[in-house]
């Protein structure tokens, strides 16, 4: 209350306490201040100041989760946009996707496993599966024929 510019004695705050010693108006503002307090809160009930902190800090929380979904939402598209990009053009795109986002997630204070786990993750959905099905089927078709070749030569 000193700092508040409103001096006040232990024994009259006892008083105030107890209900035995009204308030003057240099108090009223000096309490206001030292407790940060509006003064017509000091002056309501304490259970409709709680509930209406309650309220107005209940509906900041559901403000900002309602900003957070739509942000998550908007984050997605762009996610896919990125992905969707990376798959169109790959052969152009790739290694520089992959030192964006290397540099990424070394800027972000990433472990090494995280840094892999991110790229990986990225990579995973923007690279195209077709080319790898090729690759896979390609690869089955030069074993088969590999192991025919062994038959041949071991018959």
């Amino acid at each position: 209350m000193e700092e508040a510019g409103c001096p006040i004695q232990a024994s009259a705050l006892y008083k105030i306490e107890k209900s035995g010693r009204r308030i003057t108006v240099d108090e009223l503002l000096g309490f206001s201040a030292a407790f940060e307090l509006r003064v017509a809160d000091l002056l309501r009930p304490r259970e409709v100041v709680m509930s209406s902190r309650l309220t107005s800090l209940f509906e900041t929380w559901e403000s900002l989760r309602q900003e957070s979904i739509a942000l998550s939402r908007r984050q997605s598209e762009a996610f896919k946009k990125l992905s969707h990009f990376v798959q169109e053009h790959h052969a152009d795109t790739l290694e520089p996707f992959f030192q964006m986002v290397t540099a990424w997630s070394e800027e972000n204070g990433s472990t090494e496993a995280e840094t892999e786990a991110i790229r990986s993750i990225l990579l995973a959905t923007s690279v195209p599966v077709e080319p790898f099905k090729k690759m896979e089927q390609e690869a089955l078709e030069a074993l088969a024929r590999e192991r025919e070749g062994r038959r041949d030569d071991g018959e």
